[in-house]
């Protein structure tokens, strides 16, 4: 892998974004996006088929409409559609009309669909801690509180 792009100079004015760090945060996300999916090619699937999976296995509802998987996955609905359509020919996924509104598809994990997004959840972690490990608990958690606020910020704009 190439190496990250270093971090961008400290800003002369918190006003004043460097239009680097964007830069930053694209290449970590598309670098772990492939670190996540080389370990999971031999299950058939990608970090786009785990995110819904573990979305819906996380779920305290049995179920989910899919505009509320898709707004939770920050994905747009035709996106959503190809990744699930994929799922379902797998058996991991299953749809019916919602039972409040009949136009809409509330999305369910099927027992292999379950099985499969604990054990993808499980991998996950573990990658996710191989990614990690050169971080103290200190910069890990100033790191994920500037994240939260950037992605709390990019919800208002």
């Amino acid at each position: 892998m190439p190496p990250i792009p270093p971090s961008p100079a400290p800003n002369p004015s918190a006003t004043e974004p460097s239009p680097r760090l964007g830069r930053l945060i694209g290449a970590v996300y598309r670098r772990w996006r492939r670190a996540v999916d080389q370990s999971f090619r031999e299950l058939g699937l990608t970090d786009a088929s785990r995110a819904p999976l573990v979305a819906l296995y996380e779920s305290p509802a049995p179920s989910m409409r899919q505009g509320e998987l898709a707004d939770l996955l920050a994905l747009d609905k035709s996106s959503l559609v190809r990744v699930l359509s994929q799922l379902r020919e797998m058996g991991l996924v299953e749809w019916e009309a919602d039972e409040a509104d009949r136009r809409a598809k509330s999305i369910r994990l099927t027992a292999s669909g379950r099985a499969m997004a604990r054990r993808m959840l499980r991998k996950s972690l573990e990658i996710e801690a191989q990614i990690l490990e050169a971080l103290s608990p200190e910069e890990l958690q100033t790191t994920r509180s500037a994240l939260e606020k950037i992605a709390r910020r990019l919800t208002e704009v």
